[in-house]
């Protein structure tokens, strides 16, 4: 399986930074380009996408829908809060 990680200082796919968080959180663009040729380049159907509480709703979806565009079936989202570490 494989994980995109929206982290704080950017988004990860398999641990590896592959673009900036901050400039797609003011994009207008709804598929994230970097995040998209990851995912294209691995042989896999499904992703975990993992997120701290902290990221916008509007990231999440253009995530979501990248995995989406990208070829992917099961989509698991994951929130992760201070408080269930």
């Amino acid at each position: 399986q494989l994980v995109v990680d929206i982290a704080k200082d950017g988004i990860y796919v398999d641990g590896f930074r592959v673009t900036a968080r901050a400039y797609w959180e003011q994009s207008q663009d709804i598929l994230i380009t970097e995040v998209y040729s990851s995912l294209q380049q691995q042989a896999k159907k499904e992703v975990k996408i993992r997120v701290d509480k902290e990221v916008p709703w509007s990231l999440i979806s253009k995530t979501l829908h990248t995995a989406q565009q990208a070829g992917y079936e099961d989509i698991e989202l994951l929130v992760i809060s201070t408080s269930s570490l």
